[in-house]
C-alpha cells in the first residue's frame, strides 16, 4: 500500500512537471510572438488608415545617398544655396546612410524594414518590463493598447523613432538589471544611440539621475562608472565631442511656427485635451499609490523613479507636443508598476486576448495585401524604391503629394535653368534635396534658423514682410509653391512673375528678364 502511495506521489510529481514545462514552452512562444504580432498590426493599421509623412525620411535619403558617395560625413552644407558652406552637421548620420542603403537594395520594403526593427525592439523591452510588474493578461492588455499608442501618435520613418527602444533598453535594465553584469550593455547602446540620432541628452540625463539619486537615497554608488563608461561612447563618433554640441543645439534652438511638433499641444483640440487630461489623473493616481508607500515607510526605489521619469515625460509633452511620445513609451510599466496583480485571475482571460490579438493581426495582414500589393521594378524585378513606391501606391500618393511635387520636378529637370536661386515650399524641400536640386530650405529645420533663413521663409510664404525686401535679399528667380499659398495670389498680381507650370499641387513662377 505504502509502495503504490509513493507511485502515485511520483505520477503527481510527474504530472506537475510536464505541466510546468508546456506552461514554460507556451510562455516564451507568447514571449516571442506577442510583440511581433502587436507592433506588426499596428504599424499596418497605422499606415492603412493614419498615414502621415513629412519630408525628413526624403532628405535624410539625400544625405546618406552623399555619406556613401562621399564616404564621409558632412561638416558644412552642400544641399542648400542659402546656407551653402556654413557649418551643418548630421545629428543622425548612420540612420541616413542605412536609409539610403535599404532603399538602394530593398527599395520601400527596405524603409519598412528600418521603421518596423527599432518599433518591434520597443515592443519587446516594454513587454518584457510589464511582464515583471504584472504576469498575467492584464501586461497583455497594457502592452497593446501603449503599442497602438505609440505607433498611431509617433512611428514615422524619421531617426528619431531609435530613441524609444534605446530608451525602453536603458528603463529595462536600470529597473531589472542594476545588480547585474547586464548593466554594462548601457554603454554600447549609447554608442549606438549616438550614430544613429544624437539626442543622447535624454539618454545621459537618465543615467545621471538615477545615479545621483542612487548615491544620495540609498548609498549605492555603483551605476557611476555606467555613467563614465556611457559618456566616453557618446565621444565615438564622426564629430567627437563635437555632437554635444549638435544635441543641446538641437535642444535649445527656439521653435518656429513653421514645424507643428516643436510647438507645445493644441488644448484647443478636444482630442487633445482629453488626452492629456487622462494621462494626467493616471500620473496623479500613481503619486497618490507612492504616497501610501511611502506613508508605511516602503521606499521602492524602482516605482519612485519611474513615477519621476512619467512625471518628467508628462511634463516635457505640455511644451512640445513630440514628446508625447516619450509619455507613451513609459505608460505601460508606469502603470502595471502602480497596479495591484490579482492573485487569481479568471482562466479564461489570458486565452481570450491572445485570440483577439491574432484576430487582430490576421486582420492587419489582409488589410496590408490588399491596400499595399508588393511593386517591383519590370526591369530589374527589385522592389521599388521608396518614393517610386509612394508615387505609385494611389493608398499614399496623395496623402504625400503636398511634399512630394512629382511632376512639378520633374518639369525643373527638363528646365534646370529655373533651379538657380530657387525658392521653394518647406514641405517639399526633402524632395528637391533627394533629387539633387539645390534647396532655399528644407526640414533640417537647425541650420536654417541659426542663419535666420527659417524667419526669412516665414515672412515671404506668409505676406508678413514686403514680398519685394526679401526676393531682393536673396535675388530669387524661381519659385516652387504649393497651389494653395498665399504667395501665389501676389505673383499672380505681379507682371513680373510668370507662370511656368501648374497642376493640382504644385505651381512654378520665374522671374522675367
Amino acid at each position: 500500500m505504502i509502495h503504490r502511495t509513493n507511485n502515485s506521489i511520483n505520477a503527481s510529481d510527474e504530472t506537475q512537471v510536464s505541466v510546468n514545462t508546456v506552461q514554460s514552452k507556451t510562455d516564451k512562444l507568447i514571449f516571442i510572438l506577442l510583440p511581433l504580432m502587436v507592433v506588426t498590426s499596428a504599424l499596418i493599421f497605422k499606415f492603412a488608415f493614419n498615414f502621415h509623412m513629412d519630408s525628413d525620411p526624403l532628405w535624410s535619403i539625400g544625405v546618406g545617398e552623399w555619406i556613401n558617395i562621399n564616404r564621409a560625413v558632412p561638416h558644412v552644407d552642400v544641399f542648400s544655396w542659402t546656407v551653402a558652406g556654413e557649418q551643418w552637421s548630421s545629428n543622425s548620420w548612420l540612420f541616413c546612410w542605412l536609409m539610403y542603403l535599404a532603399d538602394q537594395s530593398m527599395g520601400y520594403l527596405g524603409i519598412a524594414l528600418i521603421i518596423f526593427i527599432p518599433t518591434l525592439a520597443a515592443g519587446y523591452f516594454l513587454y518584457l518590463m510589464c511582464k515583471k510588474y504584472h504576469d498575467s493578461s492584464f501586461s497583455i492588455l497594457l502592452f497593446t493598447v501603449s503599442i497602438n499608442l505609440l505607433v498611431i501618435l509617433s512611428i514615422a520613418p524619421r531617426a528619431y523613432i531609435y530613441t524609444f527602444p534605446f530608451i525602453a533598453a536603458i528603463m529595462y535594465l536600470l529597473r531589472f538589471k542594476r545588480d547585474s553584469k547586464w548593466i554594462y550593455t548601457i554603454p554600447l547602446i549609447m554608442l549606438l544611440w549616438v550614430n544613429v540620432q544624437t539626442s543622447i541628452r535624454f539618454g545621459m540625463a537618465i543615467l545621471f539621475v538615477e545615479a545621483l539619486v542612487g548615491t544620495i537615497f540609498y548609498k549605492d554608488r555603483k551605476l557611476w562608472p555606467v555613467v563614465i563608461l556611457a559618456f566616453l561612447a557618446t565621444l565615438i563618433n564622426p564629430y567627437g565631442l563635437g555632437v554635444w554640441d549638435i544635441s543641446f543645439a538641437d535642444f535649445l534652438t527656439p521653435g518656429t511656427p513653421l514645424i507643428a511638433e516643436w510647438r507645445a499641444p493644441d488644448f484647443n483640440s478636444l482630442g487633445v485635451l482629453m488626452l492629456y487630461g487622462v494621462l494626467f489623473i493616471v500620473a496623479l493616481v500613481g503619486a497618490y499609490r507612492l504616497k501610501d508607500d511611502l506613508d508605511n515607510r516602503v521606499y521602492d526605489r524602482d516605482k519612485i523613479m519611474i513615477l519621476f521619469w512619467f512625471w518628467a515625460a508628462l511634463l516635457y509633452a505640455m511644451t512640445t507636443a513630440r514628446a508625447i511620445a516619450y509619455v507613451m513609451l513609459l505608460l505601460a510599466p508606469f502603470f502595471a508598476s502602480f497596479t495591484t496583480e490579482t492573485s487569481r485571475e479568471p482562466r479564461f482571460l489570458r486565452p481570450v486576448y491572445l485570440i483577439l490579438v491574432l484576430v487582430l493581426f490576421f486582420t492587419s495582414l489582409t488589410t496590408g495585401y490588399a491596400l499595399f500589393p508588393l511593386e517591383t521594378d519590370p526591369q530589374s524585378g527589385k522592389p521599388l524604391r521608396f518614393v517610386e513606391y509612394l508615387q505609385a501606391n494611389p493608398t499614399l500618393s496623395d496623402t504625400v503629394s503636398n511634399i512630394i511635387p512629382f511632376e512639378a520636378v520633374e518639369f525643373l529637370y527638363e528646365n534646370p535653368s529655373m533651379t538657380d536661386r530657387l525658392f521653394n515650399s518647406y514641405l517639399c524641400g526633402g524632395y528637391l534635396l533627394y533629387k539633387n536640386i539645390e534647396v532655399f530650405i528644407d526640414a533640417r529645420a537647425d541650420v536654417f534658423i541659426r542663419h535666420g533663413v527659417i524667419q526669412d521663409y516665414a515672412n515671404l510664404a506668409w505676406l508678413q514682410e514686403k514680398p519685394e525686401t526679401i526676393i531682393d535679399k536673396y535675388k530669387i528667380r524661381t519659385f516652387l509653391l504649393s497651389s494653395n499659398e498665399n504667395l501665389v495670389y501676389y505673383l499672380d498680381l505681379h507682371p513680373e512673375w510668370q507662370m511656368q507650370y501648374e497642376d493640382n499641387t504644385a505651381i512654378i513662377y520665374t522671374k522675367l528678364r
